[in-house]
């Protein structure tokens, strides 16, 4: 496990149906594409991470080992949300 401050690791599990995202870290995109369903992945950044999510609604998330349960509801399936160092989430219009 990494050590507290060093940064901020996002770890997202894909349900039952492929799902499509773009994972940007500290501004660059590592990873744009399709996880398969059941995929687990996860990526550590120094200040941020950004994910656009475009299944949101079959993607949950962890951050800093903490569960945030789903990206998002069935309401709004493409969704960008960031989180810094401290594990705060926010959403990207």
């Amino acid at each position: 496990g990494q050590l507290l401050g060093t940064g901020v690791t996002v770890q997202v599990s894909v349900g039952n149906e492929n799902a499509w995202m773009q994972v940007s870290l500290d501004g660059k995109v590592q990873f744009a594409g399709v996880l398969a369903a059941g995929a687990v992945r996860s990526w550590t950044a120094q200040n941020a991470i950004r994910i656009r999510f475009a299944r949101g609604d079959i993607t949950s998330v962890m951050v800093n080992g903490v569960d945030k349960g789903l990206a998002s509801d069935s309401a709004q399936t493409v969704i960008t949300k960031e989180w810094d160092a401290a594990g705060n989430e926010h959403v990207i219009p």
